[in-house]
């Protein structure tokens, strides 16, 4: 199973990168830029120790096709990669929303689970644990949309 440039545009809320046809198909999703692989997503998570911003080119150097990057990067970046960018303003609820969009899917549009790949990570600190499954009713309802402007279903 694949998602289309445009079908994760739609998830996320954002427009589809100008370098990237809309028809074209992404494999996986990473957010190693060590251990991308051809035909994936990478997604630029700004950590304690790491920016992956940073890494952006060595991502696509090992064959990644996008990536989602912070809005206030994107005039860092070169213009071979903002052509080929999805421009968020949190990186990490993007994740979460290409997660969550796999989760509540609606069959073959969506990503397997199983091609979201990290390292494993030390546990969050206690007041960062909130449930990032209960989402406010305002992130609801336009999720709600945008699984529609991508699925097709009410």
């Amino acid at each position: 199973m694949r998602w289309t440039a445009s079908q994760i545009a739609a998830t996320l809320g954002v427009a589809a990168p100008a370098g990237l046809p809309p028809g074209t198909e992404l494999v996986g999703v990473s957010i190693d830029s060590r251990t991308v692989a051809p035909g994936e997503l990478f997604v630029a998570i700004h950590g304690p120790r790491h920016d992956g911003h940073d890494h952006l080119a060595g991502a696509f150097e090992r064959g990644a096709l996008a990536a989602i990057v912070a809005r206030e990067k994107v005039a860092n970046l070169s213009p071979e990669i903002q052509r080929r960018a999805f421009a968020v303003d949190d990186t990490l609820a993007a994740l979460q929303d290409t997660g969550r969009g796999w989760q509540i899917g609606c069959g073959s549009c969506f990503l397997p689970s199983t091609t979201i790949s990290a390292q494993p990570r030390r546990p969050l600190p206690a007041h960062r644990r909130a449930d990032p499954c209960a989402p406010r009713a305002s992130e609801l309802e336009q999720r709600a949309s945008r699984r529609h402007a991508v699925c097709g279903d009410e």
